[in-house]
């Protein structure tokens, strides 16, 4: 079945639920998301050598030829704040886990790569034409959909 185009509103719990149900990664453990004004609000925990939680915020600052980018605002780990450094250190460890998945940090910068990403959902494939967060929700325009 095609579909020629669509707009979704996703909120939190909507985010949420598709990343538990598609993204199964062992080590990391979503509690939460909120989505609160421009940023993107996660918890959760992630644990390889030692349990970290973390609180992450992220703000999407464009999308291109099928990746959204968006900056690491800000980054806590069990309730402390970090300086950058080691904010740098920790997350490109633990994302690096995420990097087979179509999901890439680098100096700030979280890159999306939703075709990678989707290669997980089955029956399912689009192109993002618009991405952009309003009114506490996030605004997709979606075409060429095959399901």
């Amino acid at each position: 079945m095609n579909i020629s185009e669509v707009n979704i509103e996703l909120k939190g719990e909507d985010l949420e639920s598709i990343i538990k149900e598609f993204l199964d990664i062992k080590e990391l453990k979503i509690y939460n998301i909120t989505i609160n004004n421009d940023e993107i609000i996660i918890k959760g925990n992630f644990e390889k050598v030692i349990s970290l939680d973390f609180e992450g915020k992220l703000k999407i600052k464009k999308y291109n030829e099928g990746k959204i980018e968006a900056e690491l605002s800000g980054f806590k780990v069990s309730k402390l704040k970090i300086a950058n450094f080691i904010r740098k250190v920790i997350l490109k460890f633990a994302l690096k886990t995420l990097s087979d998945k179509g999901i890439i940090y680098n100096e700030g910068k979280v890159i999306i790569d939703i075709k990678k990403l989707l290669l997980d959902v089955p029956y399912v494939d689009f192109d993002i034409k618009d991405i952009n967060i309003n009114n506490n929700k996030i605004h997709v325009e979606a075409n060429n959909i095959t399901v």
